[in-house]
């Protein structure tokens, strides 16, 4: 009877993982093609002593059940392009929705123990929301191999130690979410936010107008410190034309309009990018 071990597993393994890598996946279950099940993609980041921080990732157009073979030069390409912007973080493992690991999850864990020589990190998303929570497990996986480590027979998934890690951006924008879901309603866009900015400063500007008038004309006692206040704000204005400043005015409104025209294109092309990998 062959005898069979297990290779290369450290158990002081750890994971951190941000939030929009979680969004990320969230938003590849989202866009999956009709009738997929799951969805598969690798996760970059760094390995800091046995602590592997996960920090970006990106979708592979693989369709449970077919051989993960096909997909390889996707793989390498997309990663060859993460690294010209990224070149510290490299591959540290691969994630899929589900609630299990099957027969599936061992061909594409082998798949990237291949390309990584080292055993892959594996994290697990449930999208099936079982008793309205979002279930997300880590596991690494060691090969079982028989005698020999070059045909591993199998993998060893233990469960690793996962912790959030989200930066102060980060953090903001789940509030925002949170936030969202208490109340109806839609974000607010760059103009609309500028144009809700400058009624709001208008009406200041009023209140602060009818205040002076009061004091001037002696329906209201001065306050000293709303005086300095008042000074200080004036001295710290530049001195401007106002056809100067119209100018500056205009050429911000430009650039603005110029930052919103970029993203919306930016937008299409990412949506023409996406529908073109689906029918890859």
């Amino acid at each position: 009877m062959a005898e069979f071990f297990t290779v290369g597993h450290s158990n002081n393994i750890s994971c951190k993982v941000h939030p929009v890598i979680v969004l990320s996946v969230l938003d590849h279950f989202v866009r999956r093609n009709e009738g997929q099940k799951r969805v598969f993609g690798t996760l970059l980041g760094i390995n800091n002593e046995g602590v592997v921080e996960i920090r970006n990732s990106f979708a592979i157009p693989h369709t449970e059940g077919e051989s993960f073979e096909k997909v390889k030069d996707f793989h390498r390409n997309m990663h060859d392009l993460y690294l010209k912007t990224n070149p510290q973080e490299t591959v540290v493992g691969w994630y899929s929705t589900g609630v299990a690991i099957d027969e599936d999850s061992i061909r594409v864990h082998d798949f990237y123990w291949r390309e990584m020589l080292a055993p892959p990190l594996h994290l697990l998303i449930d999208t099936g929301l079982a008793n309205d929570k979002l279930n997300i497990d880590a596991f690494v996986g060691s090969p079982l191999s028989a005698v020999t480590q070059e045909n591993a027979l199998g993998f060893q998934f233990k469960p690793v130690q996962l912790d959030f890690d989200a930066q102060k951006p980060e953090k903001i924008g789940l509030d925002v979410l949170l936030k969202a879901q208490k109340k109806e309603g839609t974000f607010v866009g760059e103009l609309d936010s500028l144009e809700l900015s400058l009624k709001r400063l208008v009406s200041l500007l009023d209140l602060l107008t009818a205040y002076v008038q009061r004091v001037l004309k002696g329906d209201q006692e001065a306050d000293n410190q709303v005086g300095r206040l008042l000074a200080q704000t004036v001295l710290s204005l530049p001195k401007v034309d106002s056809s100067d400043f119209q100018k500056m005015f205009g050429k911000t409104m430009q650039d603005l309009l110029m930052v919103v025209y970029l993203a919306n294109l930016t937008q299409t092309q990412l949506k023409i990018s996406d529908t073109f990998t689906k029918h890859l």
